[in-house]
């Protein structure tokens, strides 16, 4: 019958068309050779958790953005366009953009705007104090190798402590992280490995706003602006009226200085190769290429 279907021209049922049975299209890897690897701090702990998953979207497998992320992309924003503003002047600047997001005037639109303004009200008491830090800079961008890696993104905030070192500052707007996984958090460790490769070195020596730096001035480790003083997730989600910062230790006083760079050094390798293997855990629960993974009942059609 299929084949008689086949013969008719009736898509699918030519077994050649069935993506399950055809081979590789390309086996090589994503990047041979030496070539350099773009490797974004805040995809190295997604391709630790599951490379099927980091490779799918990284290809375009993303879901649209939903409500409560569109409102923590605006708090954000506020945050970076607005970093000397008090909780009167985010407010304002809140009142005028709300409807960038396109928010219904029902139920679920007034808890969404309940939640933003919550938000600042945790934001604007650590804008005002920077935790004693001195800003130098928002959304600073980060473009440095580390080994073959080539770190790429952009930093909420750039901050310098009274001991001169960089600390990089993450903006959290969702779940905090589990202080167990603070230690060797590997964003914040990826923020680390850059700074201790230069990657802000110029911002550092400049002292001025930092903001839209290609980052790419870095002098190498042990240059002006290459120390760093850890770096923090800030999140401003909590209800409980102020944000919660959490702080992983400069990597200088880790029991192995070296883990972040060499973390950044084996996700570049994994990054680079022509297997990524889909990885159970706990994050499939809420992932959102669950129909494409051979590991789970609703992707199982695609093979192992």
């Amino acid at each position: 019958e299929l084949a008689r279907l086949a013969a008719a021209g009736v898509p699918g049922a030519d077994p050649d068309d069935w993506y399950g049975l055809a081979p590789l299209s390309d086996p090589g890897p994503l990047h041979p050779g030496d070539e350099p690897v773009p490797v974004s701090p805040s995809k190295v702990e997604q391709h630790g958790a599951c490379p099927l998953r980091w490779v799918l979207e990284a290809s375009g497998a993303v879901a649209q953005e939903s409500s409560s992320a569109g409102v923590g992309t605006l708090v954000h924003d506020l945050a970076a366009t607005a970093p000397d503003a008090d909780r009167a002047a985010l407010g304002a600047e809140l009142d005028r953009r709300w409807h960038e997001l396109g928010m219904p005037a029902t139920w679920p639109g007034r808890r969404e705007r309940a939640r933003a303004e919550r938000m600042l009200d945790n934001l604007a008491p650590y804008l005002a104090t920077s935790g004693g830090r001195e800003l130098l800079g928002t959304e600073v961008e980060v473009r440095v190798a580390v080994g073959r890696a080539l770190l790429t993104g952009r930093v909420d905030r750039l901050e310098r402590d009274a001991q001169g070192r960089l600390v990089v500052v993450d903006l959290k707007t969702g779940s905090a992280a589990a202080k167990a996984e603070l230690a060797e958090h590997p964003q914040l460790g990826a923020y680390q490995a850059a700074v201790e490769a230069g990657a802000f070195a110029d911002v550092a020596r400049s002292g001025g706003d930092g903001s839209g730096d290609d980052g790419s001035g870095g002098d190498g480790p042990g240059g002006d602006g290459a120390r760093s003083g850890g770096a923090r997730l800030v999140n401003v989600a909590p209800t409980r009226g102020k944000a919660l910062e959490q702080a992983q230790a400069p990597l200088e006083a880790a029991e192995d200085p070296g883990w972040a760079r060499a973390l950044v050094e084996r996700t570049a390798e994994g990054m680079a190769g022509a297997s990524f293997p889909a990885q159970d855990g706990p994050q499939c629960r809420t992932c959102p290429v669950r129909t494409s993974c051979p590991v789970r009942a609703e992707g199982r059609q695609v093979g192992p």
